[in-house]
């Protein structure tokens, strides 16, 4: 199971926290945050290299 979400802390961090992996889908900026767990994409485009390698 895969969470894609656009609100860092709840969409990303609380699943990653509960062993999901997790992806934050920042729109906004360019900032990248990684870490366990999870990482960043900045649109949905990106999704299928990230599901199918």
């Amino acid at each position: 199971m895969l969470m894609v979400g656009d609100d860092f802390d709840g969409d990303v961090i609380a699943p990653s926290r509960a062993g999901l992996n997790a992806l934050w889908l920042n729109r906004d900026t360019q900032e990248h945050r990684a870490g366990t767990g999870y990482d960043t994409i900045f649109s949905l485009s990106e999704l299928p290299a990230r599901l199918f390698g």
